[in-house]
Formats: C-alpha cells, structure tokens, sequence
C-alpha cells in the first residue's frame, strides 16, 4: 500500500533501473491502481477538465515523465510506452490559462442557450457572425455599435460563455475599470496586455515571448474589447503590433478573431488639450485595420 505520488516514483525508478522488456504492458497492467488518486487531484486542482478514464491516465503519465526528467529521460525513450498528449505542462504552471479554464461547462453551455433563445434578430446576427469567425479557418475584426441598454454587454458574454464552453480561451477586456466589471472575466486592457503608459504610434506591449501571456495568447480563440471607442488609437495599435510581431502572422491582431464594442457617440479618447483634429485621429476608425472590420449595430432598446 503506497500513496500514488510514491507509485509514480516506483514506476519510474523500474524504468529507469530495471530495464523491463515491455514497458507498456506494465503500465497498462498497473495504471488503474498508479492512477488512483489523480481523479480527486483533477477534481481539486482542475474542476474544468472533463474527466474520463483515458484524461487520468494520461495525466498519470505527464506525472510520470516529470519524475523521469530528472534523470534526463522521457517516456520516449522506452520502446513502446504511451506518451501524454494533454496540455498539462502549460496548465499546470500557467495562472493565466487557469483562470480561463476554470468554468463550469454545463452551466455554461446551460446559460449559453438560454441567452441565444433570447436574442433579437440584431443580436443573433451578431453571435452567429462571431462565433463562425472563431470555428472557421478565417479570423475577422468586428465592431459592435450600441447605445446604452442595447445588450451588447449581454451578447459579449454570451460569445465569451460559448467559447469557454468549448474548453478554450476568450479573453475579456474593456478600455475602463468600470466597463471591465460588467464583463465575465474581464480585466482592464491595460492590465492584460501590458499597454505601456506612454505611447505612441510606434510603441510595443510588454509581452515577453514564451511568458504566461504569450503563451495564452497562442490557445486564444477570441479577444472581447468593449468600450473601445474611449482608448487611444495608438493603444489599440500596439496591442495589434503586439501580437503580429510574437504570434507570427501578419494579420490583424496576429489572426486571432476580435470583437469590439462601443458607441461613438459617448466618451472619446481624451487628448489634453488637443484639437478636434486631434480628437478625431485618436480615435479607432483612424487604425490602419478599420476598413477591414465588420460592422454590427444594436439599435434595438432592450
């Protein structure tokens, strides 16, 4: 009788000094037992995984394989032994992508449908449109234009709730602390990508490749901005920039879909002291990316 941390570390010690001549055969002969715990540690530690019996297993094997790498081995380097296919060297170390995955998938897709039957005709065009630009092959930027009371808040975290449904990334932010609150999620842009306080038209965000945010960035299906209108043009730029430049692809915003939201007809950028001029050329629609987004409106009163 040992605990599974203990079984772990006898199975690879038996790898490593035994030289067994099938290796798998053992496994497959033990892993129930090796694997006993990990379903109250997945519980505990991931309640956003969905557990079946192979998840387990092949959470059983990562922890293995850690044990190995001391010794500077990998499952690989036994013939025939199965290999971990999950993610769970970037879910276990990566707080970011824990935060975006620790969602309960039931009440989600539970809440998903509900809202959707709600919708007006506006609203759904806007979810089917978003939502096919994230299943599809082709990203696209899409702005959502309402006034106060038109639901865009509640068709943003619909879209969000679908997509963290699915077990996948949707990151929410909005240009302003209070704007950020109405969102499921959702942080100040400036906090979540690192936006320097200075800017200008050339300027970067603080994103170090390979950190936690990169690497959240690469499994993100969609970026949710909402009250867009009221942040600096060369803000939205550098994110834009930003991601072009760590994810590798020349398109806007490095191919990830975007939804922003907005009404232009609230509080726009604040230039001190500046022109109307001035005003206006801070504002998105000045971004080289405009032309290309989809424009929706809400215009309904909900």
């Amino acid at each position: 009788m040992q605990t599974g941390l203990q079984l772990h570390r006898l199975f690879a010690m038996i790898l490593l000094n035994c030289h067994p001549t099938a290796p798998h055969t053992l496994w497959n002969t033990h892993k129930a037992k090796i694997c006993d715990d990990l379903a109250r540690t997945l519980d505990h530690d991931y309640p956003h995984i969905n557990q079946t019996e192979e998840v387990v297993y092949d959470f059983g094997l990562y922890l293995v394989e850690k044990i190995l790498l001391k010794s500077e081995k990998r499952l690989q380097n036994f013939p025939e032994m199965p290999r971990w296919i999950g993610n769970w060297e970037l879910i276990e170390n990566n707080f970011i992508l824990q935060e975006q995955l620790q969602y309960d998938v039931v009440e989600l897709q539970a809440t998903v449908q509900r809202n959707v039957e709600s919708f007006n005709e506006e609203q759904r065009a806007v979810y089917d449109a978003v939502m096919a630009s994230v299943e599809g092959e082709e990203k696209h930027v899409f702005f959502l234009h309402s006034a106060g009371g038109g639901g865009k808040t509640y068709v943003c975290n619909t879209i969000a709730a679908a997509v963290h449904a699915w077990r996948r990334v949707a990151l929410c932010v909005a240009s302003s602390g209070i704007a950020s609150l109405l969102l499921d999620g959702g942080w100040t842009s400036h906090s979540r990508f690192h936006i320097p306080i200075n800017i200008d038209e050339t300027s970067r965000c603080k994103i170090k490749k390979n950190d936690f945010l990169h690497r959240t960035l690469e499994l993100t299906d969609i970026i949710i901005w909402d009250e867009a209108p009221m942040q600096h043009r060369f803000s939205i730029d550098a994110v834009d920039r930003t991601l072009r430049d760590i994810l590798g692809h020349d398109l806007p915003f490095g191919g990830i879909s975007i939804l922003f939201g907005g009404d232009f007809r609230q509080t726009l950028p604040v230039v001190p002291k500046g022109s109307h001029e001035q005003i206006v050329g801070a504002s998105i629609r000045q971004s080289s990316f405009w032309p290309r987004v989809h424009l929706y409106h809400l215009k309904t009163n909900m």
